[in-house]
């Protein structure tokens, strides 16, 4: 478990200063703050991660880069137990790190801090979907993907589209695609005769909500009259027959995979029907934080109240909401579009086809 949280400044006349931390029991010495700059200053200056053991310290650091524009030097560092991997926080602290470091300096930055460090904490329990439910939520990876399926580009020719749909200025685009490739959407590659590395899609997403998974359905029937479980079915066929994914999907899918009181709710529920009360066991939540909850989800169509003869509720899922990774196969036809119109040189296509054919097993 981490032990801690430091943003440390970089200034010419006095070296390394400590802006902040969390908690304050959290422990950090001058030489030590040093070192963990002076080793990021040694990778030419370069924006970026790195795990480190000074001494006993064992470090996770994400480093701002050399000043740009006037911008002071600063890195955020997570101070870990001895025994941890370091390198499972960089995804998560080059992320949250960009976020914070934007907040240097306005009156409520512990706060800001502590709700960054609880951000780490949470992010190493995220599943997949959460994962990419974030990746989606970030306007700038949403459209970086909607461009990727029209096909492959260099990064230089990605970051200039989205700079200029985007109208804003992206400083890092290795830090805006990285996510992205260590969840397997894109890869990145070397073409030769093309200046800078080319940007492929190999994995497509969207949001849908699905049938109630059938170990459900079967926990359903175990436990609930077959009466009650044709009208809770025929509530479900209903529902799918006359739904359809719509673009407001990816927001609503998007959030509701981030939020932890509905995900828990959705999660609890993909396999079991639950009374109230089990349910507020099962995700650990008072009943009446789970009674709230409930009523969100029942206003998506995701949550559907059932009862017996006896008066007794229960409750099981409508639909199941998810954000679903595919091979997308109508790449091959759209790169195959582009190289025999003209749009896209032979070598870019042909390590897209040979990158898809590489990935079509996986």
């Amino acid at each position: 478990m981490p032990q801690g949280i430091v943003v440390v400044k970089w200034d010419e006349a006095e070296g390394t200063i400590l802006v902040s931390k969390y908690p304050n029991s959290a422990e950090i010495s001058s030489d030590e703050m040093m070192r963990i700059f002076t080793s990021h200053a040694m990778g030419e200056g370069k924006p970026g991660f790195l795990a480190m053991k000074i001494g006993s310290l064992n470090i996770a650091s994400y480093y701002t880069g050399l000043a740009l524009r006037g911008m002071p030097q600063h890195y955020v560092a997570i101070l870990l137990a001895e025994d941890e991997d370091a390198t499972v926080f960089e995804g998560p602290l080059t992320e949250t790190s960009t976020e914070l470091l934007q907040k240097v300096g306005s009156d409520n930055f512990l706060v800001f801090l502590e709700e960054a460090y609880k951000k780490l904490i949470d992010y190493l329990t995220l599943t997949d979907e959460q994962r990419i439910a974030l990746l989606v939520k970030d306007t700038r990876r949403r459209l970086l993907l909607e461009k990727l399926t029209l096909g492959p580009m260099s990064k230089v020719e990605a970051k200039e589209i989205l700079e200029q749909e985007l109208q804003k200025e992206i400083i890092d685009m290795d830090l805006l695609v990285e996510p992205l490739v260590k969840l397997g959407l894109i890869r990145k590659a070397i073409v030769e005769g093309i200046p800078s590395e080319c940007l492929f899609l190999l994995r497509d997403v969207f949001p849908a909500k699905l049938p109630p998974d059938i170990t459900m359905l079967k926990a359903l029937r175990s436990r609930l009259s077959a009466a009650i479980a044709d009208k809770y079915e025929d509530q479900v066929a209903k529902f799918f027959g006359s739904y359809n994914i719509l673009e407001e999907d990816v927001e609503s899918v998007a959030n509701l995979m981030v939020d932890p009181l509905l995900y828990k709710v959705v999660q609890a529920l993909r396999s079991n029907v639950c009374a109230l009360g089990e349910l507020s066991q099962l995700v650990g939540l008072s009943e009446p934080i789970v009674k709230e909850t409930v009523k969100r989800l029942q206003k998506q169509d995701i949550v559907s109240e059932l009862s017996d003869k006896s008066g007794n509720r229960y409750l099981a899922l409508k639909s199941n909401p998810t954000f679903l990774k595919f091979f997308p196969k109508y790449m091959v036809n759209v790169t195959g579009q582009k190289w025999s119109s003209g749009m896209l040189e032979d070598g870019i296509a042909k390590k897209h086809l040979e990158l898809l054919k590489e990935a079509y097993g996986e």
